[in-house]
């Protein structure tokens, strides 16, 4: 993949991440308006009524959502900024870690569907979506890892190609089971613990891959990706798995501190 392509693309997907962010403002807003309490759910309700910094409600989860949202755009559009000259093949890479969020955003559809006829089409398409996002995110860290070495930056877009297609074939035959919704608006797959290890086995190869690059090169800067890199990682799933203000502005804040050291880091090693 050319320089030029890979701006193209990055600028393309910053474009889509800010129409995106823009849809699920509006979409957010006008269901807070026209919410109808009678037809739904206590645990799907946005009010502040009993709100609490410090304990579980649909209206943090929502804001998380809306954290991640704005994450995105300004991320994508900061890459094509920051990077536009500069040739790094780990950065093509990240753009998985995004696109791998941008299915997070499809969980505020759960509390906004009241109808029992569309529920099951909503529930099962944001539980196939999340499989991929999260999937592509485990492995854009681990292509970012392994592929990143000088000896593997060939066939960059054979690879892009080869996972996404895998993981979204994958996402089509994974069974969803609709009537478990969480607390954080996510639905639960079948099979959940050997995927919940597939996951973290990519992972824990990402982590392996760069201890063995420091290994070789005693370059300490591949401990400080490893560590930055774990650190986005973290925060996006404490940010998707808790319901609590609190919590949830925690992890927001690795998300931004892991990602933009791990963006300053590579600017500076391909300069």
């Amino acid at each position: 993949m050319t320089l030029k392509s890979r701006n193209h693309y990055t600028f393309f997907l910053a474009s889509i991440f800010f129409a995106v962010t823009v849809l699920t403002g509006i979409f957010f807003i006008y269901s807070l308006i026209h919410q109808d309490i009678s037809s739904r759910p206590q645990e799907y309700l946005f009010t502040l009524k009993g709100f609490s910094i410090f304990r579980s409600n649909p209206l943090s989860v929502a804001a998380g959502i809306f954290l991640l949202s704005l994450y995105l755009p300004v991320t994508a559009f900061y890459l094509f900024a920051h990077f536009e000259k500069t040739p790094s093949t780990e950065i093509i890479y990240f753009l998985f870690f995004l696109l791998g969020i941008l299915p997070e955003l499809s969980r505020l559809l759960i509390p906004l569907c009241t109808t029992p006829e569309s529920f099951s089409s909503i529930a099962t398409f944001t539980g196939r979506f999340l499989f991929w996002g999260r999937t592509i995110c485990a492995v854009g860290f681990f292509l970012g890892a392994y592929m990143g070495e000088q000896n593997q930056r060939i066939n960059v877009e054979q690879n892009i190609i080869i996972t996404t297609t895998v993981t979204l074939f994958l996402a089509t035959l994974l069974p969803v089971n609709t009537t478990s919704v969480t607390k954080t608006f996510s639905v639960k797959w079948g099979y959940a613990s050997a995927i919940y290890i597939f996951q973290s086995l990519i992972i824990i190869l990402a982590l392996a891959s760069y201890a063995i690059q420091y290994y070789k090169t005693e370059d300490k800067n591949q401990l400080k990706i490893a560590l930055y890199l774990v650190l986005a990682l973290a925060g996006k799933i404490i940010i998707t798995a808790s319901g609590i203000f609190t919590v949830i502005t925690a992890g927001f804040f690795l998300l931004i501190l892991g990602t933009f050291n791990y963006l300053e880091l590579v600017h500076k090693m391909n300069m």
